[in-house]
């Protein structure tokens, strides 16, 4: 017969292996708990990594673009000087060729004037000849007179 002190003793080996598989077990949980934990703070920190790249993409692209616009404009603007200096080299010729032109227009008021003075000098040439010849026919006619 098993004697009361024995069932105890076995009662005792059964409750310590059974503590100690609880603690085993406990143990194992909180192992596994830890690696769920490492896991998802992994996956976190690759989210946050990934998400921090889309951005510094985002950002990238958006500089690209603004750098675009703004060469895009230079480049007008560039266009627009060009197109202006070339207004103003055909301001300036015009204003040339209207200079010269007067210019010209000055050369033909002198030439004309000299033309009218020479005319004018052979008027009086004339009219003096005219007058000497009538003085001589007149004279002329008084000799004979």
């Amino acid at each position: 017969m098993i004697t009361e002190i024995e069932m105890e003793r076995e009662l005792e080996v059964t409750i310590e292996m059974e503590t100690e598989m609880t603690m085993e077990l406990e143990l194992e949980i909180k192992m596994e708990m830890k690696m769920e934990l490492q896991l998802q703070m992994k996956m976190t920190i690759e989210m946050e990594m990934e998400m921090t790249m889309e951005m510094e993409m985002e950002m990238k692209t958006t500089m690209e673009m603004e750098m675009t616009m703004e060469m895009e404009m230079t480049v007008v603007m560039l266009m627009e000087i060009e197109v202006e200096k070339e207004m103003k080299m055909e301001m300036e010729m015009t204003i040339e060729m209207e200079m010269e032109m007067t210019t010209e227009m000055e050369m033909e008021r002198e030439m004309e004037t000299t033309m009218d003075m020479e005319l004018e000098m052979t008027i009086e040439m004339e009219m003096g000849i005219t007058m000497e010849m009538e003085m001589e026919m007149t004279m002329e006619i008084e000799i004979e007179i």
